[in-house]
């Protein structure tokens, strides 16, 4: 009875979200939105991000609702699916940490090489 209790909690964990990986981009902060009280990233590959939640410890070492606009970041965060209040299922980003990076792109590194 043991072994069909720990291999049933097994399989849970690794069907769930539990073993969840965190994902990592660099980006550049386009700041606050007060409206939606999310925060915006624009990635070095040109894509948004637009993130609901935030880990407390970021707010905490940046100040994120007044400064930091247009500085490069290595973003790590997490998605997670929620349903709305229509019962659709709606992708929820959350920012876990950020570290100061420089980010090179395409156009400085083709001019490097003339």
């Amino acid at each position: 009875m043991k072994k069909f209790i720990v291999g049933t909690f097994v399989g849970l964990l690794l069907s769930g979200s539990v073993l969840a990986q965190n994902l990592k981009v660099k980006a550049y902060y386009s700041g606050y939105e007060k409206e939606s009280n999310t925060y915006g990233f624009e990635t070095e590959e040109g894509d948004y991000i637009e993130f609901e939640e935030i880990n407390p410890e970021v707010l905490t070492k940046y100040s994120l609702k007044t400064k930091e606009k247009g500085k490069a970041f290595s973003v790590e965060y997490s998605t997670t699916e929620k349903e709305d209040e229509d019962g659709e299922l709606i992708e929820i980003y959350k920012l876990i940490k950020l570290t100061p990076t420089t980010i090179i792109s395409k156009d400085d590194e083709d001019e490097d090489e003339d």
